[in-house]
Parts: C-alpha cells; sequence; structure tokens
C-alpha cells in the first residue's frame, strides 16, 4: 500500500515518520517532495573487488556544490537536504520527478 497524502500527514503528525525540515507544501497526493542537497558521490570505474571491511573510498569521489553534472551512464549517490526517519514498518522508494525525467534526465528504476 502506498500512503496518500492524508495518511502521510497522519504519520507525520503521530511522529511516526520524521521529515526535516518538512513544508506543507512538499506533501503531495502520493509521495513527498525532497530537494537534492550539497553534496554528490560519483562512482569510479575500477577493476578492484569490494571486499567487507575494506576502505571503500576509493570506489567513490565526493564532491559538494550546488550544482552537479551527471554524465551518461554514470551512477551517482545524492544526499538530501531533509533527513528521513521511518519505523522498521514502513518503506519508502524514490522516485525522480517527472518534470526533471521531462528535461532528459534518465531514470531507470532496479
Amino acid at each position: 500500500m502506498i500512503l496518500g497524502d492524508r495518511d502521510l500527514k497522519y504519520y507525520l503528525e503521530k511522529g511516526w515518520i520524521v521529515i526535516k525540515p518538512l513544508k506543507e507544501d512538499n506533501i503531495r497526493e502520493n509521495g513527498v517532495d525532497m530537494r537534492v542537497g550539497g553534496e554528490i558521490a560519483r562512482f569510479k570505474m575500477t577493476d578492484e573487488l569490494f571486499e567487507e571491511g575494506k576502505d571503500v573510498s576509493g570506489f567513490f569521489q565526493k564532491e559538494t556544490g550546488e550544482e552537479f553534472v551527471i554524465k551518461p551512464n554514470e551512477h551517482v549517490l545524492l544526499v538530501t537536504e531533509e533527513y528521513l526517519r521511518l519505523p522498521s514498518d514502513i518503506m519508502a522508494f524514490v522516485n525522480l520527478r517527472s518534470s526533471l525525467r521531462d528535461l532528459g534526465l534518465p531514470y531507470h528504476p532496479r
């Protein structure tokens, strides 16, 4: 079941879901709009194997800024300006807004 705006507002009011900072207009009919923060991690192309307990800093490069260019077929991790906390019985999907897809930023859910 996907929570609608009424349920989201109820869960937020009860403190079951926490989003900070949150503006009332961030809540949509089927989700919450969150903003991209000022940090990005770009994955590096490498043939090195990842091993548990190994330093992971060689697998990505962190950048900070107000704007980022994402190259074709590049995988990145982004932070949001909002802090989100969910209870253990709730999960969230992160989807790209259709307005950004319309500008040509591809999104392939996996």
